[in-house]
């Protein structure tokens, strides 16, 4: 993840903040060597949100000159989420990436420039994947079965600029042991996965070893890196995509299921620059 796109400290070249062997990007700079720029139509969106489906829009540079584009999720008043009463934000997965084949590689890495108002809170796009295209689907909303065959790693946002990785990992004792460390305050829900680093590269494990790893930056610093994790317990668990959920939520960080509440009015959070690689 990177600062957004309409600030004048934005570097494109957070967006790669590890080396690796291919990527893309819809990032129009030219100074990103060893990257495919495609078009954002060939990030074919899979099972939208009933109802919501993304908008793209031109990017809302400073100074006013921008010719990327980006998804813009909006929050009418009164929204919380893609299939709510007031349908707020978007909801959708991307895979089959150009020239990257996510499922026969071990790590990779996804990343994105955004901007939201102050203010605004919630989930954020990131990696998912699984031993199948429909488990993978399902890997979220509280799903307590398959979780040994299925994994996701999206970004929340909470009170007071507090970020973390919002995943959903095999429930085993290690994995509670390794993230429940990472400061400044983690811990495991037993319904809605782990919450690390409250306060995106990834590996996966081999099979029957605790050595995969999980690491977000931010503006090309690392903000969070967790190792020792089990993302698979199957070979068949692969990479997929990205899983692009946006809702809105202020989340308190004492209290994991405190109850979102809607937007107090209408406001846009834009997701440009989207890019992946695969590392190794």
């Amino acid at each position: 993840m990177s600062s957004p796109n309409m600030q004048p400290s934005y570097d494109p070249r957070h967006l790669f903040p590890v080396p690796f062997v291919r990527g893309f990007t819809t990032c129009t700079e030219d100074d990103l060597p060893n990257v495919g720029h495609v078009s954002r139509v060939l990030l074919a969106s899979i099972k939208p949100t009933k109802g919501k489906q993304e908008m793209t829009v031109t990017a809302p540079l400073s100074n006013g000159n921008s010719t990327s584009t980006a998804w813009r999720a909006f929050y009418p008043k009164g929204s919380i989420n893609p299939s709510g009463a007031i349908k707020g934000g978007i909801g959708f997965y991307i895979g089959n990436f150009p020239t990257l084949q996510w499922e026969e590689t071990t790590e990779i890495l996804f990343s994105y420039a955004i901007y939201f108002e102050p203010g605004l809170g919630g989930k954020l796009p990131g990696p998912y994947g699984g031993a199948t295209a429909e488990q993978a689907f399902g890997c979220s909303g509280g799903r307590s079965e398959g979780r040994d065959s299925c994994f996701s790693l999206r970004l929340m946002w909470r009170e007071g600029g507090l970020g973390e990785i919002y995943a959903y990992l095999p429930l085993v004792p290690s994995n509670d042991e390794q993230l429940s460390k990472i400061p400044p305050f983690s811990r495991r829900n037993p319904d809605y996965g782990f919450s690390i680093g409250r306060g995106a590269w990834a590996r996966l494990n081999r099979i029957g070893a605790h050595d995969g790893e999980i690491q977000v930056f931010v503006d090309g610093v690392s903000v969070i890196h967790a190792t020792g994790v089990v993302l698979r317990e199957r070979a068949e668990t692969v990479f997929r995509g990205a899983h692009v959920q946006t809702s809105f939520w202020r989340i308190k960080l004492v209290s994991f299921r405190s109850a979102p509440y809607a937007s107090p009015k209408d406001q846009s959070a834009y997701f440009g620059d989207v890019s992946g690689a695969v590392v190794a």
